[in-house]
């Protein structure tokens, strides 16, 4: 009797056609085969994410460092006479992003095209009412990098944004020295031209 006759004689299941009852267990090992794979790529995308973003394990600690401050020399000196300046019901922020100012009236996807413009400018500093932190005032410090064409074009919309939101903006040309009175009495004027928030 050969191998073969012998093996079937006691496997009789050997010289049957596969049956059903084998055909799950291979769609069960197909299965686990795609899931290790689709857990292997899931894994392998957060990897990648996480390297492209800085912010896989130790990344952090060699990229960044301190900076001396948040405020540049010139408005540095600036916001050091605005806070002289500034009546108590007031409280002086620094580079506020406008988007957590305003906040667009339309919907849909213009809403989000409308909060894209804004998203990523800031104000150089905003007065806001001391008890419930609604802006008040936003000024603009005003020095050379103003009169470029880019520039030019930023601040006519964000001017525009701010009107239209009926929020005050005072902008102060940058310099060496500040008159404080001279500071406080704009500072006054444009608060009392503050509308209530709509």
């Amino acid at each position: 009797m050969s191998l073969l006759a012998s093996l079937i004689a006691t496997f009789p299941s050997l010289a049957q056609t596969p049956s059903r009852v084998q055909f799950p267990s291979q769609l069960i090992v197909i299965a686990v085969i795609v899931a290790v794979i689709a857990v292997a790529l899931f894994l392998l995308k957060e990897t990648l994410v996480r390297l492209l973003l800085g912010t896989a394990r130790g990344s952090a600690q060699t990229q960044y460092s301190r900076v001396s401050s948040v405020l540049s020399p010139a408005e540095l000196r600036f916001y050091h006479v605005l806070r002289s300046c500034v009546p108590a019901s007031h409280v002086v922020l620094a580079k506020v992003r406008i988007a957590d100012m305003l906040s667009p009236r339309v919907q849909g996807a213009t809403r989000q095209v409308a909060f894209n413009r804004i998203s990523s400018k800031h104000a150089d500093f905003v007065l806001c009412d001391a008890l419930s932190m609604a802006p008040m005032l936003v000024i603009e410090l005003d020095d050379a990098s103003h009169s470029g064409e880019r520039r030019k074009a930023r601040d006519s919309f964000v001017d525009t944004a701010y009107a239209d939101a009926q929020l005050p903006i005072l902008h102060v040309r940058a310099r060496a020295n500040y008159v404080a009175a001279e500071l406080r009495d704009q500072i006054d004027r444009a608060l009392a031209a503050s509308s209530p928030i709509r």
